[in-house]
């Protein structure tokens, strides 16, 4: 049984290399043939082998040769829709003024050749600010310098990009976004406390690129917002106590919940720049970019800013009214969607 398998594996694998010898030969003589001027016999030459036969790069010859025999052929009809095929194989095909016909131009350009969108998947790291609005202790504090310093967090996410004009383009996105800061205050005078709090927000950021240059590497400004939503606040709590000149005592436990302290929703004013990197990886650009996110909102939620008992009782803490800002660093990995299109207004050429 394995033994017949294996012939017919071989049979079928030997069948299939002769097919596409006699489909390359048969493009060579398509190809002589359509210089010869009979180009009425191309396409009976080339059709089968389109089905089976040609490879990637047999098929974008292939289609550009129909186009062109259809077009000579006045057969509109027919060149839109090899045209149709050839863009949807090599849909970043660029016209060259030189060598191609100006009657293939002109039904390229008839043709809508932009990527639809592009997806992206995004990755990078963030750093928060914190900036306090209204400060809140059991004590009465007099120093003037926050109590928060932001550290290290990340981002990950995925996106679209939408092009509006040339230079112009929408970009609306889905993130996860981890930040993470932390609090420090000599409470009552004998004790300190260091509270380190992270926070994971999901976040749905719509922003305006504006493209500088249409070159391979395009540098952007960028400007937009966001709704932020929390999905989880955990804060790991170390009170240090001062009993004596001699004698210390550390308060210490397991990570806290944090999260019905924090506002569920908050927004973010976008502003930043970046710089385009197009055909990295075939038709794939590459992205980077720099970004600052403004927040609008206050991160503590009024109305629970005590309601922790553990951290109010064991710890001494009270939220203070922040807004948390952060700059982030983002690579985008752009995967282009086309979908060629005859125009409307140039369906008759």
């Amino acid at each position: 049984m394995k033994k017949r398998y294996l012939i017919g594996l071989l049979y079928c694998m030997g069948v299939g290399v002769q097919a596409q010898n006699d489909c390359t030969t048969k493009l060579k003589l398509a190809q002589q043939t359509y210089e010869q001027g009979r180009i009425s016999e191309v396409p009976a030459l080339l059709n089968n082998c389109l089905t089976i036969g040609f490879d990637k790069t047999e098929k974008i010859e292939a289609y550009k040769l129909l186009t062109l025999t259809y077009l000579y052929s006045n057969e509109q009809e027919s060149a839109q829709k090899s045209m149709r095929n050839f863009l949807k194989i090599y849909p970043d095909y660029q016209i060259n003024e030189v060598v191609d016909p100006p009657e293939f131009i002109s039904l390229y350009k008839s043709f809508r050749t932009n990527p639809v969108f592009q997806i992206a998947v995004q990755g990078g790291v963030n750093r928060s600010f914190i900036s306090e609005t209204k400060r809140y202790s059991l004590d009465l504090i007099r120093d003037k310098k926050s109590l928060y310093t932001g550290d290290i967090g990340f981002q990950v996410g995925v996106g679209l990009e939408f092009a509006i004009t040339k230079k112009l383009h929408i970009n609306p996105s889905f993130l996860f976004i981890r930040s993470q800061h932390s609090y420090k205050h000599e409470i009552l005078g004998y004790s300190i406390l260091n509270l380190d709090e992270t926070q994971n927000r999901i976040e749905i950021p719509v922003l305006a690129r504006y493209y500088f240059f249409n070159k391979k590497r395009k540098p952007y400004l960028i400007a937009g917002g966001s709704a932020n939503l929390m999905v989880g606040a955990t804060g790991i709590a170390v009170r240090q106590d001062n009993v004596d000149s001699e004698t210390q005592r550390q308060v210490s436990g397991p990570s806290i919940d944090m999260t019905n302290q924090r506002s569920l929703l908050t927004y973010s004013a976008i502003s930043g720049a970046g710089i385009k990197f197009e055909n990295i990886l075939g038709r794939s650009d590459l992205m980077i970019e720099v970004k600052y996110h403004y927040s609008l909102a206050n991160v503590t939620k009024t109305s629970a800013r005590a309601s922790n008992t553990e951290l109010v009782y064991d710890y001494g803490y009270i939220d203070s009214d922040y807004n948390l800002h952060y700059a982030s660093f983002t690579i985008n990995y752009m995967m282009p969607y086309y979908k060629p299109k005859l125009l409307k207004k140039n369906n008759k050429l």
